[in-house]
């Protein structure tokens, strides 16, 4: 097992890790996540960016700062944090900053349920409205998990190559 995690802890394998969940990231929010037929002929591809300003146009402020937050925002702090931790190494804030996503790690699930709030929202507001599942909902979930993966092989890298004292709950 620690060899396996020695392997896989590599600075490569994470820095391809990395490049990935942000590809996926940018493409999982800028690609239709889904797709509504409307009355048989009206359709429209919609992103997550794009359901943002739909739901600010629409005055579901609420929703549109929750997808705003959890879907954007956050993962963006993720990510940020994550290529610090992998290109400063050496930091002991940067073991820190990991172990803070990692704790936070329950939030990341948030994701998966604010895509299902969109559509529950855009389903609400018509009858015969159809919703088909796009590619952006792909890539935005190979993200999520993809980031986690890496999150948690970053700190074990971490931990073999600068080990520290191991209570950092303080």
């Amino acid at each position: 097992m620690i060899k396996s995690v020695t392997v896989l802890s590599s600075k490569p394998l994470l820095l391809c890790l990395y490049l990935s969940s942000v590809i996926c990231f940018i493409a999982g929010v800028s690609l239709p996540v889904f797709t509504t037929t409307k009355f048989f002929f009206f359709h429209d591809e919609i992103s997550i960016l794009g359901s943002i300003g739909l739901l600010f146009d629409e005055e579901k402020i609420f929703l549109a700062l929750v997808i705003l937050i959890f879907s954007i925002l956050f993962p963006i702090a993720k990510i940020s944090i994550q290529g610090y931790a992998l290109f400063f190494s050496s930091s002991g804030n940067a073991r820190k900053l990991l172990h803070i996503i990692k704790n936070a790690g329950k939030w990341s699930m948030m994701d998966v349920f604010v895509i299902a709030l969109l559509i529950v929202s855009f389903k609400s507001n018509s009858l015969l409205l159809n919703i088909e599942v796009q590619s952006g909902t792909v890539f935005f979930a190979l993200a999520v998990i993809i980031n986690g993966v890496a999150n948690h092989y970053l700190l074990a890298y971490l931990d073999r190559i600068c080990p520290l004292n191991r209570d950092l709950t303080n």
